[in-house]
């Protein structure tokens, strides 16, 4: 993901996700920082600790904490084991 533009250069990504017995919620959501600088880099979302990841996932949601006034690029999302 790059992320660029005007603004602070502190930005945050969240992850949420919602199971069929869990909707999408603060517990069910973790948060890494990302590099605002107009370069692509590798972000993981370590979810191993999460309990509830580890039941049927129903949906995803993305989010970029302090996006204003930035350009966000996304070349590809992963889902491993």
């Amino acid at each position: 993901m790059k992320v660029s533009g005007a603004g602070s250069a502190e930005q945050y990504a969240q992850l949420f996700w919602s199971t069929v017995t869990s909707p999408v919620s603060e517990a069910n959501s973790l948060v890494i920082p990302v590099t605002a600088d107009g370069q692509f880099h590798d972000y993981t979302f370590n979810l191993k600790s999460k309990k509830n990841w580890r039941q049927q996932i129903t949906s995803l949601r993305f989010d970029l904490v302090g996006s204003e006034n930035k350009k966000i690029e996304i070349e590809s999302i992963r889902l491993e084991k």
